[in-house]
């Protein structure tokens, strides 16, 4: 869920463009992981090495620059498409998460955060042609990819995700008049009477969209539309249904302590590709038997929230409840030791198979090699 800018970097500020937390939090877990675990350790002394290459930083500048430029290009779009769709069908073969969907249910529910370009959906219907799609997606005009899936039963609202706020508890009324966003504020809900069997959060802060954003937003972004996916996918999901969560860097605060959480109220496992982004640390939390209405999962989705009010309304009463909180606690709930003494040594067997990966991608990458 999280933009990844350069896959070689180790976290230092929260990934999530949240300042309020600091550097703290992710070196407390960086330093646990290195003292644990040798995977994590081999992986960290690889990105070492990569850092000090300029073949990589040429190599990762191109491919941002033709991922930004997509829009204007026919066969790129496709190309990435085409690409969503076989990570989606890799990750379907190796966990059933889109197949199980419809063992007892001829025609599933699936409802698609950020969809466009479509690939995880075209991805559920090979496997479940009958499903029933709903969708969310950035406008192009607003810098958002273009949708490519047609299908009879599809339903898709454009739409910026971040500005939701009724889903959010925010009242029109409840808006400063002042606030850059005043006008923009969505306050219904969009698909209110749904139940999901497989939400996606797969949103990316996109590079594209920054010319369309108020200034506020421009470093906490990710905490916005990471906070807007989590809680409409918890609030339509069906009870015993899957969400797969596109994430970034395990061994991030925000992402161990995403993990954490679900592990709260779902069975999980975690997908790296291998068809593509290997070099990269981005994998996808896979929550199955979900239990949205338990009390951990309502108490998550309150921190959400709060982190969205957080980050959007700065300053004012809306998070005023916010200011002035120890940098090593999230959302008023879980301290950095605490989830590592009850989540460490099950973060490790999570983690091991992704970090080997990326890893192994590195090293064998041409710019890697071409160092040496």
């Amino acid at each position: 869920m999280m933009a990844e800018s350069d896959p070689l970097q180790t976290p230092g500020a929260h990934e999530n463009g949240d300042v309020t937390l600091g550097p703290s939090c992710n070196k407390i877990i960086q330093d646990y992981l290195l003292e644990h675990d040798e995977t994590f350790r081999h992986l960290r002394e690889i990105r070492e090495q990569g850092w000090k290459n300029t073949e990589a930083d040429d190599h990762f500048k191109r491919n941002r620059e033709v991922a930004d430029n997509s829009k204007s290009n026919a066969k790129t779009r496709v190309h990435f498409f085409k690409m969503m769709v076989a990570v989606g069908c890799e990750l379907d073969k190796h966990t059933q998460a889109l197949s199980n969907i419809g063992r007892n249910n001829q025609r599933p529910v699936v409802l698609d955060l950020c969809m466009a370009p479509g690939g995880f959906s075209a991805a559920v219907l090979k496997v479940n042609p009958t499903a029933s799609l709903h969708g969310i997606t950035l406008p192009s005009e607003l810098g958002g990819h273009e949708l490519l899936l047609a299908h009879k039963d599809l339903n898709v609202l454009s739409m910026d995700i971040t500005l939701l706020a009724a889903e959010m508890g925010i009242k029109p009324e409840d808006v400063p008049k002042d606030h850059p966003d005043a006008g923009m504020f969505v306050f219904t809900r969009p698909f209110p009477d749904i139940k999901a069997d497989l939400v996606f959060c797969d949103g990316q802060v996109l590079r594209p969209h920054a010319e369309h954003r108020a200034d506020y937003r421009q470093n906490t972004e990710a905490t916005r539309l990471d906070s807007a996916q989590l809680v409409l996918g918890l609030n339509r999901i069906k009870p015993g249904g899957t969400m797969i969560i596109l994430c970034h860097r395990l061994e991030a605060w925000h992402t161990t302590n995403l993990i954490y959480k679900f592990s709260r109220f779902s069975n999980i496992r975690v997908h790296k590709a291998k068809t593509s982004h290997q070099v990269k640390s981005s994998f996808y939390l896979i929550a199955t038997k979900v239990q949205p209405e338990s009390e951990e999962a309502r108490r998550a989705v309150e921190r959400w929230k709060r982190a969205w009010r957080r980050t959007t309304f700065w300053g004012s009463e809306l998070a005023e409840e916010e200011d002035g909180k120890d940098p090593t606690i999230v959302d008023g709930g879980d301290r950095v030791e605490d989830v590592l003494e009850a989540f460490g040594g099950r973060l490790i067997e999570l983690g091991r198979p992704v970090w080997r990966l990326q890893a192994n991608a590195i090293q064998n990458s041409w710019w890697f090699k071409k160092q040496k």
